[in-house]
């Protein structure tokens, strides 16, 4: 019984974690910010988060209330700027700020 439960726990800790669609445009190995947070596609109470070594984000989820911030690299106050950061920071990467299905 051991044996399963920590065969399991091992397989859980070394099983590739599947990026989220809003996180799927970031190459993090390539990022200016290899360990560092991005904006959500089209999500503004999320963010992604780059790891060192890994080419995939994680999507992360601002406390309630809040929003990423892309400028200060950490989640804020809801406000329109700090949306517009956001929408411009997909704009310079020539994508729709809305996410997918827009």
């Amino acid at each position: 019984m051991h044996g399963a439960i920590f065969l399991l726990l091992a397989i859980a800790l070394t099983a590739p974690a599947f990026a989220d669609q809003r996180c799927s445009y970031l190459r993090c190995r390539t990022e200016f910010r290899k360990a560092g947070a991005y904006c959500a596609h089209g999500d503004f109470a999320h963010y992604c988060m780059c790891r060192n070594g890994l080419d995939e984000a994680l999507l992360m989820q601002c406390p309630y209330g809040q929003i990423f911030n892309e400028f200060l690299n950490k989640c804020g106050q809801n406000s329109e700027r700090n949306q517009d950061l956001c929408r411009n920071f997909f704009r310079t990467r020539g994508m729709s700020p809305h996410g997918f299905g827009h």
